[in-house]
């Protein structure tokens, strides 16, 4: 691999943000797949979970059953036979802007330290100040990650980059075996992608755009409440910065989710998308098949008139929405 120094500054400056980490060394490839790829050639088996809260469990007693429900799998695995543990701080298109109780991660760093395995956080939409910190794991306390892995933010939209982030931990651990990664793709670290990622890296801090998506999630929180306040069938509102979701329901009591046939989240997302506000669309939220939600991702330098305009734009299209589906189910 070429290395210009567009890839280097990129590199530092990248290596430079956030605070309570301990990444020493970066890989840029050209999206966030490519560099989840890296890092599973890197760690070679990820383990995976994610659980609903029980009724009157506090959030610590949530995370503590969850960490000991992973060190049960860990045990079912072998764990001999697992390198990494993979997992998004604030988990995106899948379960919709969900967030892990406050502990769990600092269990889950402190279970992977017990079995010697590595912990890897993936950050490709939720990172690189989109939920109000240049890093999302910064927020969990000092969990120090072993690899982390950004996408989408880094080139700010205008090109596609994406980087593998490692500790000096793992970079010592290769130092003293082959010395090398033998892992490449064709365009990685391409030196037009790295002098773009450099330019919006830069802008982000004159701007001082990380900060401004702590505040100005709390507008959009405030707002998305206001709005949303009394739908029938919007179940959750939460999310971090400039990071939020919308979960559907049919019954709020319940809990119960729409049937996949009804696509109450794509057609909330496509009823917003012809009033000229584009939001991310997603279904499976509780089990895979059922569930449907909506995730909302402004741009870091969005104004506040914006910002209520595509908050005021994504109501009406829930309330059209709404009123189909009532009139097709109740015939209102």
């Amino acid at each position: 691999m070429n290395v210009s120094k567009d890839l280097e500054d990129l590199a530092t400056y990248v290596l430079g943000m956030g605070s309570g980490h301990d990444l020493a060394r970066a890989y840029f490839v050209g999206s966030g797949s490519e560099a989840n790829e890296a890092a599973l050639k890197m760690a070679r088996h990820p383990a995976y979970d994610y659980q609903y809260t029980r009724e009157g469990e506090t959030e610590g007693q949530f995370a503590a059953r969850l960490v000991d429900e992973v060190e049960a799998e860990f045990k079912r695995i072998g764990p001999e036979k697992i390198v990494s543990l993979i997992a998004e701080p604030v988990v995106g298109a899948t379960s919709a802007c969900v967030a892990a109780p406050k502990g769990y991660f600092k269990g889950i760093r402190r279970l992977c330290d017990k079995y010697d395995n590595l912990l890897h956080l993936d950050e490709i939409m939720c990172g690189v100040g989109r939920t109000g910190s240049y890093f999302a794991f910064e927020q969990e306390g000092d969990i120090f990650p072993d690899i982390v892995t950004i996408g989408k933010g880094p080139g700010g939209r205008y090109i596609p980059i994406a980087a593998m982030l490692v500790s000096r931990k793992v970079v010592e651990v290769i130092r003293r075996g082959t010395s090398a990664f033998n892992h490449g793709q064709t365009f990685q670290a391409h030196p037009v992608a790295c002098a773009a990622g450099l330019a919006v890296q830069e802008i982000l801090r004159r701007d001082g755009l990380v900060a401004r998506a702590k505040t100005m999630g709390t507008t959009l929180e405030k707002l998305l409440r206001e709005a949303f306040r009394g739908c029938k069938y919007v179940g959750d509102i939460r999310g971090r910065g400039l990071f939020w979701a919308l979960e559907f329901v049919r019954d709020k009591e319940t809990r119960e989710s729409f049937i996949p046939s009804v696509r109450f989240g794509p057609r909330v997302q496509h009823t917003a998308f012809e009033m000229g506000v584009a939001v991310y669309p997603g279904v499976g939220t509780v089990d895979g098949l059922r569930g449907d939600h909506v995730l909302i991702a402004p741009p870091l330098n969005i104004s506040s008139e914006d910002l209520g305009k595509a908050v005021s734009t994504i109501r009406k299209a829930y309330g059209k929405v709404e009123r189909d589906y009532d009139s097709v189910v109740y015939k209102i």
